[in-house]
Order: structure tokens, then C-alpha cells, then sequence
């Protein structure tokens, strides 16, 4: 889960817990970009896109990352082009069953306690 905002980033990582999830969470993408270069390797990646020090836009070209996106997003639903790693776009606010039903179709096993 990577967003700047601390308690929404908060309130999204504990019901996601509450419903099984494993969740790692980073404040910007600079943060999320240095635990993927420190091995970190998630079934699904949570990102906002607007954020100080590295927003979600650069993370993305920079990560590249493996695992499938779900953008969560103040912007609404206009906010294209978006990589390939993108496989959901939902915006803010957004119910728990919406979000975990987004995680859970692009990434079945996190049921089991994989790390988000």
C-alpha cells in the first residue's frame, strides 16, 4: 500500500489485515522503490499517485514492478495513459469490499497472508 496520506494509508492497511491480508506499506514511492530493490516482492501493489518525493507516475517507470497495480486515486477515472502493470483503477473513496474484492481478483493467493 503506498500513499502519502498517513491515515488513510492507516485505515486502509488495518482492514486489509482484518481481512487476512499481509500488508507492507510506504509513505511515497521512493519508499515503496527502495523495499522492492531490498527484495521485497508483492503479490499486488496498492498505489496513489499523487505523492511528495516520488509520486506514482515516476514509480512506475522507475519500478517497473512485477506485480499487478490497482491505482487508487483521487483523480477519477480520467487519468490515462497508465503501464501495462496496471490492472485496476479505482478512486478515492472507496468501500473495503470494492478494494479487496480488486485485490483478490488480481491476485487470488493474498487470501493466504501474502504480502501486499
Amino acid at each position: 500500500m503506498i500513499d502519502d496520506e498517513a491515515e488513510v494509508r492507516g485505515v486502509i492497511v488495518r482492514m486489509l489485515q482484518d481481512v487476512g491480508m499481509e500488508v507492507v506499506d510506504a509513505a511515497n514511492g521512493q519508499d515503496a522503490l527502495a523495499l522492492l530493490e531490498g527484495g521485497l516482492r508483492p503479490s499486488a501493489i496498492v498505489l496513489d499517485l499523487w505523492m511528495p518525493i516520488m509520486d506514482g507516475w515516476e514509480f512506475l517507470s522507475r519500478a517497473q514492478p512485477a506485480a499487478p497495480v490497482i491505482v487508487l486515486s483521487g483523480l477519477g477515472k480520467d487519468v490515462h495513459p497508465l503501464p501495462k502493470c496496471v490492472v485496476k483503477l479505482l478512486t478515492k473513496p472507496i468501500g473495503l469490499d470494492v478494494l479487496v474484492d480488486a485485490i483478490r481478483n488480481v491476485a487470488p493467493q493474498l487470501s493466504a497472508r501474502r504480502k501486499l
